[in-house]
């Protein structure tokens, strides 16, 4: 089995640990699990990936999808858009810094920057001035989150607690945001802890489960 985007991550991103140091991001047991399961389903390319992950806390999970996204940032020969939508403006940017740090240190290990990389890099979004490729954050609660062009790869972080707000709810943005992938292609990754019944990822993995 081919595990290109693995090895890739593994051989090129860095990551901040649990206890505070920057380390070589090597897949823990349930990256390593989970990379084969999509792999035996999607293939080496990862191409229409669908999938929703009921997690425990400090799993991983977003790491791994934020990486897979960054290596398409990195790689792609065409201009692939990513997106990442979370619960809270503060893990939204946390989640753009994971992304800046994947990137700046493989950028780091050939010599450059990040910003010789990439034509915009700002709180919001990444450019790479190379591929044309895209990245950027919204949160949920917020039309910001959403646009209108198409994009190939989406992120739903924490669905579960997503909110209702007066501005947009929860399942007007997972509704809105799934508008911008179009069938068969792309990237869609939906994970969140567990938050009772009656939220939005709540419903959806109901669904799920029951195709």
């Amino acid at each position: 089995m081919d595990f290109r985007y693995q090895r890739f991550i593994e051989s090129n991103f860095l990551i901040k640990t649990k206890e505070g140091k920057v380390a070589p991001f090597i897949f823990n047991p349930v990256q390593d699990r989970y990379m084969i399961d999509l792999h035996a389903t999607y293939g080496a390319d990862l191409v229409g990936v669908r999938d929703m992950v009921l997690k425990a806390r400090k799993e991983g999970f977003s790491s791994l999808v934020l990486a897979i996204f960054a290596t398409d940032f990195i790689l792609s020969r065409d201009p692939v858009a990513s997106v990442c939508i979370s619960d809270t403006q503060e893990e939204t940017k946390k989640l753009l810094g994971k992304v800046k740090f994947f990137i700046s240190s493989y950028a780091a290990k050939r010599g450059f920057t990040l910003n010789s990389l990439c034509d915009t890099s700002n709180a919001r979004e990444l450019r790479n001035k190379v591929n044309g490729a895209m990245f950027w954050i919204g949160t949920a609660g917020s039309k910001v989150a959403l646009r209108t062009e198409t994009v190939q790869n989406l992120h739903f972080s924490e669905g579960a607690h997503f909110p209702d707000t007066d501005i947009i709810t929860a399942r007007e943005t997972y509704e809105g945001a799934m508008q911008m992938v179009d069938q068969g292609i792309g990237k869609i990754f939906d994970e969140s802890t567990a938050r009772g019944y009656g939220n939005q990822y709540q419903i959806r993995w109901e669904l799920a489960t029951q195709k």
